[in-house]
C-alpha cells in the first residue's frame, strides 16, 4: 500500500503530450488562418495591422496555448492531491540562485554567438526564413508591452513549469539517470521550437541545459525562471531596440 501511495505522488509520463499544447495550438490557429485566407499566413496576419512582426503573433499564440497546457497540468496535479511544489514552484529566493540565474543569461548570450559562428562556418542557416531573425520588429509601445508581458515574463514561467518542473521531474521520478533525463527533456523542449531554424534548434538544445542545471541545483524553478526571463528580455526586447 505504501508503494502504491508513493506512486500516486509521482508525475506520470502519460501527461507528456501537455508539453506540446502551446506548439500545437499555435500551429492549428496559423494553419486555419492560411486555409481560410488561402495564402501565406505571414502576409495575412501582417495585413491586419495588429502586429508589427509575424513573430509577435506566433508568440501570443504559443503563450496562450502554453497557458492551456499549464492549466491542464495543474488540474491533473491537484487531482493527485499535490500542489505547486510538485512542479517546482516552491522554495525561496537566495542570492546564490539570483547570481546563477544572471550568470546563466550571460553564458546563453555567448552560447548563441558560438553556435552562430559554427553554423556560419558550416554554411547552415540559423533561421529557416531570413525575415524571422535574429531581430524582431518592435515599432510601437504596444509591441514592446506585449512582448514584455508575454514573451519575457509569462512565457518563461509557463515553459519552466512544463519542461523543467514537469517533464524533467517526471523523467527523474521514473528512475531515469540524471544525464539522460536532462538530455531527453532538452530534446522535447527543442522540438516545440522546430519552426525557428536549424541553427536556432542546436542553440536551444544546449541552451536548455542551463535551466535544467539551475532547477536541479536548487530543487525549484526560481533561478531557472529568472534566467529564462533575462534571456528572453535580451533576445526579444534589448536586441530589437538596440540593433
Amino acid at each position: 500500500m505504501e508503494q502504491d501511495a508513493t506512486a500516486d505522488r509521482h508525475l506520470p509520463l502519460s501527461w507528456l503530450p501537455l508539453a506540446w499544447v502551446g506548439f500545437l495550438f499555435s500551429q492549428l490557429v496559423i494553419g486555419t488562418i492560411a486555409a481560410i485566407g488561402r495564402g501565406d499566413p505571414r502576409g495575412i496576419v501582417e495585413g491586419w495591422g495588429l502586429f508589427s512582426d509575424f513573430t509577435q503573433f506566433a508568440i501570443v499564440l504559443y503563450v496562450v496555448g502554453s497557458c492551456l497546457g499549464v492549466g491542464l497540468l495543474l488540474l491533473l496535479v491537484r487531482g493527485r492531491g499535490l500542489g505547486w511544489k510538485a512542479v517546482g514552484m516552491g522554495g525561496s529566493w537566495t542570492w546564490r540562485g539570483v547570481g546563477l540565474g544572471i550568470l546563466g543569461a550571460v553564458l546563453a548570450s555567448q552560447l548563441y554567438v558560438g553556435v552562430e559562428a559554427l553554423m556560419g562556418s558550416l554554411g547552415v542557416p540559423m533561421f529557416w526564413y531570413e525575415s524571422e531573425g535574429p531581430v524582431m520588429s518592435l515599432s510601437t509601445p504596444t509591441d514592446v508591452g506585449m512582448v514584455l508581458s508575454l514573451g519575457v515574463l509569462l512565457g518563461p514561467v509557463l515553459e519552466e513549469i512544463l519542461f523543467r518542473g514537469y517533464v524533467l521531474r517526471a523523467l527523474l521520478q521514473r528512475g531515469m539517470r540524471v544525464a539522460n533525463a536532462v538530455l531527453l527533456s532538452a530534446l522535447i523542449f527543442t522540438s516545440v521550437h522546430v519552426f525557428y531554424g536549424p541553427g536556432v534548434l542546436l542553440f536551444i538544445f544546449f541552451w536548455s541545459l542551463i535551466p535544467s542545471y539551475l532547477f536541479l541545483s536548487s530543487g525549484n524553478l526560481r533561478s531557472a525562471i529568472l534566467f529564462h526571463c533575462l534571456n528572453n528580455g535580451f533576445a526579444f526586447v534589448v536586441v530589437p531596440l538596440v540593433f
